[in-house]
């Protein structure tokens, strides 16, 4: 019975990727759906599952006929499948909705939510009910949940698989769902057979829905249920064909004599469209004198080729990533316009754009990209200052490239002129020469060469009427009006404005993020863009940081099981907002390679199966469930703090070997250990949060456990794509990530402080938050005020009064022969030390703070007291460490930590040599300075540009300082250096003294 349960569970898994996957691709057809629409319905179904696992797993342990429970939903997903694709295609028509046509964010969340409620509730169900089913038969406590969670990842990696790489080549999207039905009721027929314990009636019946099952796919029945089901997705045209390939659903339909290629619900062309067609290809062509080679990145076979071949044009190599919508255009466009695709002289590639473009190869006359606008993530790669070096790289000096982008030629309103500001400023970037042409599709024309384009219609009209080219629309009324100086001026004057607008990096989207507010602001009152509008990278850390803090707050709450529950659901938004970034990083750096990006999933799913099952079978073994979970959050904390650095190094490496190597090892490995951080922590973290209730309710306590889990990734994948990784890109994505990992450790330690330990706990939380502020001001623009405020002689006056004060205490304590009380000195005086202390760390001129104070050419607070400071530190420091144990704010907040944490791992010997070995370096490199030398310049960076690095830095010293007392003190500080070795001379003299 037990290989029937479990066989039973992985089934469930493969079923609940599977159909994931189908009706994500029937919603991109039905709703016509980008990214955004994909991220609502992906929310709605980790939500709707969660809601299953958490509220109906309250009733796992309660029901007792449980086998026959289990058999009964398993049975239901047959007839909840096929229901769930019938209502999807059916939502168009419900809502009155004409083709094409596009569906508010709203109804496509509300629709999606109500159609997937039935199906996910019973899968989420299904897994509380599986945990209590499988514990009855292994008896492995609390381990049996990480070993279904195990079974049921295995399932998911494998249907993932098959149905991304296998299955949606060669069926339809109702075929697959018949194969899934079949699945199912093959797996509850010998979970039937298995136990014995069943009647033989139910036996029956399930042995009857086998066999009409699969007379089903004998009569092709699923292929006549998707015939009438797209006539009335697609009422008014005739549906020619539709077929799927690995990137999506084509669809040819027909009206009259007009034939259009959708792909997921979105028109590609539609043939005859000669203006398109024209406006596309002659622009560009008409601004170089003598095109003849030309690539051409989309669009091709809806007539554009054609209009290219009117130029003098001996060559194109034409870029379509989906050999589908080429094949069907062969097949079913007329002959006039598919016999230009079997040309010789175009060479069609079927790779992605991007990829193309950084291979070495030979230099274009003219690129001419025909893509739509960056209003998805996967389009904006192609927008980005990244893409455009890149694209210029391949130009000829005269070269010219083109793309197109949604525009007004009378109007232009604020959220579209900041998404055309974004992309403009970004191909500022790249080219030297660009010319933008007003239109209801602004026309944008770059070149490497300055004064080779031109707005002079006459010119234009010379060279076409020099080609003999046969033009319809393109004619001198045309360009006479489309090129007018009043147009030209006002589009210009739009574009010119908006200087905080952002230029579009690869990893940080700003012009998709513009871009969604546009689409959005299509629908009047939309909440959805007021909300985008409303945020900006100061509104959101405004927001996370007090959501951070909230989180540590957490472990006072109801001893540990509160910090046990929130690591469930941080582990679920860590590795999904993860694998968005890795999914979004990997198409930016090596192209959008389908099957790579199934790789990395499997992987990923294969990390959780792996880690969640062997952390199971060693539930019992661990003794410290939860320090090993703490070290569990550290080790996510580390992986995301060195996630960027290793983003951005594969980003610039070049040659093959290092490609291969980062395509084929280091983001397989980066997705399979973020599987193994997320199921390491899933199965341990049910597991104290069992023993913290003392429940024996397994269904239960693993449905809360799996509907935080999901609810996590509900929320991480929505805010990640959404707003996260444009609003404030990858770096400082994994930034936060980090902090969130690190927060949700700190809830660990605070729930293990003894409540009259209350002065640590203050003490710490001052320091921290204070440092945090002080970390965001430096690193936001409001930096250089901060600075310019603390090197006024008010601020440094104070700072040398306070020291002055310093050095009386000390002399009392001479006097005195007492040790003074130090806690209000500690507060205060780290306080105000902290921001001189902190800021060069963030915005030093050079790329190693603190040390080139006297080559600085504006210099910082710390710069202008450094002398002073430095002086007072060290002498402080002669009289029993005054500085180190008193005052300083970094040497209190380690003390704490210390406290905290109550870890005292002994590092490797020779690491008590590194704070000399950094003191001489700092010596080094001060006497540089003071020589003037030319080797200045080596460290030389400009301002601000490695603040990323001191944050990163700083992240993982304080995070060894948990479980290395002091860290910084005694193996990083240079004036702890200093006071060592005046500590080790009054040693020396004092045993000297003794002997004598």
């Amino acid at each position: 019975m037990k290989k029937a349960l479990s066989l039973s569970i992985i089934g469930v898994g493969f079923t609940a990727m599977a159909g994931q996957i189908i009706f994500i691709r029937e919603s991109l057809t039905s709703f016509s759906s980008d990214e955004l629409s994909i991220g609502l319905i992906l929310a709605s179904w980790l939500a709707t599952g969660a809601i299953g696992s958490f509220l109906l797993g309250k009733f796992a342990d309660r029901i007792k006929p449980g086998y026959f429970i289990f058999w009964l939903c398993q049975m239901s997903l047959i007839f909840l499948l096929p229901s769930g694709i019938i209502c999807i295609r059916s939502a168009r028509q419900l809502l009155q909705m004409n083709a094409g046509e596009i569906i508010p964010f709203h109804i496509v969340s509300l629709s999606s939510f109500l159609v997937l409620l039935p199906l996910c509730a019973i899968l989420g169900f299904l897994f509380s009910l599986s945990c209590r089913l499988y514990e009855s038969e292994s008896s492995l406590g609390s381990g049996s949940i990480g070993k279904t969670y195990a079974l049921d990842s295995f399932g998911s990696m494998a249907g993932g698989l098959l149905v991304s790489l296998l299955l949606v080549r060669s069926f339809n999207n109702l075929q697959i769902i018949l194969i899934l039905c079949l699945l199912n009721a093959g797996l509850g027929l010998t979970f039937l057979l298995s136990s014995g314990k069943f009647k033989p009636l139910l036996v029956v019946f399930n042995a009857l829905l086998v066999i009409v099952l699969l007379f089903s796919w004998l009569l092709k029945s699923s292929d006549k249920l998707d015939t009438y089901l797209l006539a009335r997705l697609w009422p008014g045209y005739q549906v020619l064909e539709s077929r799927n390939s690995i990137y999506g659903n084509i669809t040819a339909l027909k009206r009259g004599e007009s034939i259009s290629l959708f792909e997921n619900g979105t028109r590609l062309y539609t043939v005859p469209d000669r203006l398109a067609s024209e406006e596309a290809a002659h622009f560009a062509l008409l601004e170089q004198a003598a095109p003849k080679e030309v690539l051409l990145i989309g669009g091709g076979a809806g007539g554009l080729l054609d209009e290219i071949f009117k130029h003098p044009v001996r060559h194109v190599d034409y870029i379509e990533l989906d050999s589908m919508i080429v094949k069907m255009s062969e097949e079913l466009l007329p002959p006039q316009y598919s016999a230009i695709l079997k040309n010789p002289a175009v060479s069609v590639i079927n790779l992605d754009g991007r990829y193309f473009l950084k291979q070495k190869g030979k230099k274009y006359d003219c690129i001419i990209m025909h893509l739509g606008g960056p209003y998805t993530a996967q389009v904006n790669r192609f927008y980005t200052y990244e893409f455009f070096r890149e694209a210029a790289n391949r130009l000829k000096k005269d070269g010219v490239f083109s793309f197109y982008l949604n525009s007004s030629e009378s109007y232009i309103n604020e959220d579209t002129a900041n998404f055309l500001r974004s992309v403009y400023a970004t191909l500022k970037t790249a080219f030297p020469e660009i010319k933008v042409l007003p239109g209801e599709s602004a026309c944008f024309l770059a070149s490497n060469s300055r004064g080779l384009l031109t707005y002079d219609y006459n010119l234009l009209m010379q060279r076409a009427k020099e080609r003999n080219l046969d033009l319809k629309y393109i004619r001198e009324y045309y360009l006479f009006s489309r090129l007018s100086p009043e147009k030209i001026s006002y589009i210009e004057d739009v574009l010119s404005k908006g200087s905080q607008i952002k230029v579009n990096y690869d990893f940080r989207p700003s012009a998709y993020y513009y871009g969604i507010i546009s689409w959005a602001s299509r629908f009047r009152g939309s909440l959805f863009s007021k909300a985008l509008k409303a945020t900006d990278e100061k509104a959101a850390w405004l927001v996370l940081i007090p959501a951070l803090i909230t989180l540590m707050i957490l472990g006072r709450v109801r001893k540990r099981k509160a910090p046990v529950l929130v690591s469930l659901a941080a582990a679920g938004f860590s590795q999904s907002a993860t694998q968005v970034m890795l999914l979004f990083s990997f198409q930016i750096i090596y192209g959008y390679l389908f099957y790579k990006l199934g790789v990395l999933f499997t992987f990923f799913m294969a990390g959780l199966a792996l880690a969640s099952w062997w952390m199971a079978s060693l539930l019992n073994r661990i003794k410290t469930g939860l320090r090993t979970l703490m070290g569990i959050q550290l080790g996510i904390f580390i992986f995301f703090l060195l996630l960027p650095v290793t983003l951005h190094w594969l980003s610039f490496a070049k040659g093959g070997a290092a490609i291969w190597f980062g395509a084929n090892i280091i983001f397989p490995g980066l997705s399979l250990v973020s599987g193994l951080l997320g199921g390491m922590v899933f199965a341990l973290a049910n597991k104290l949060y069992f023993e913290e209730t003392n429940r024996r309710e397994y269904g239960a306590v693993s449905g809360l456990g799996y509907g935080l889990d999901l609810f996590g990734a509900c929320l991480g994948a929505a805010l990640s794509a959404i707003f996260l990784i444009p609003l404030v890109g990858v770096d400082k994505t994994c930034i936060f990530l980090a902090l969130l990992n690190l927060a949700v450790y700190a809830g660990f330690l605070f729930s293990m402080i003894p409540q009259d330990d209350r002065k640590t706990l203050a003490f710490f939380w001052v320091f921290l938050l204070a440092g945090i502020s002080i970390a965001v001001i430096g690193y936001s623009g409001k930096g250089l005020s901060f600075i310019s405020f603390l090197r006024r002689e008010p601020s440094l006056s104070l700072i040398r009064f306070f020291c002055a004060l310093l050095f009386g205490f000390l002399i009392l304590k001479f006097i005195s022969q007492k040790f003074l009380p130090g806690d209000w000195l500690k507060l205060i005086g780290g306080l105000i030390f902290l921001p001189f202390i902190l800021l060069p760390a963030l915005r030093c001129y050079f790329k190693v703070p603190y040390v080139f104070c006297r080559a600085c050419p504006d210099k910082c607070p710390w710069g202008l007291s450094r002398t002073f400071f430095f002086s007072a530190f060290v002498t402080l420091n002669l009289s029993g460490r005054f500085w180190c144990s008193v005052v300083c704010p970094l040497g209190t907040f380690q003390e704490c930590q210390a406290r905290i944490s109550k870890k005292s791992f002994q590092p490797f010997l020779w690491l008590s040599a590194s704070s000399y070995v950094i003191l001489l370096l700092a010596a080094g490199m001060y006497f540089l300075a003071l020589s003037g030398s030319s080797l200045m310049g080596f460290f030389e960076n400009g301002r601000y540009a490695w603040a990323a690095v001191s944050v990163i830095t700083g992240g993982l010293i304080i995070a060894g300082a948990f479980f290395i007392p002091r860290f910084w003190c005694r193996y990083f500080c240079p004036i702890g250096a200093i006071a060592g070795l005046s500590d080790k001379i009054k040693f020396f003299l004092k045993l000297n003294k003794i002997k004598k």
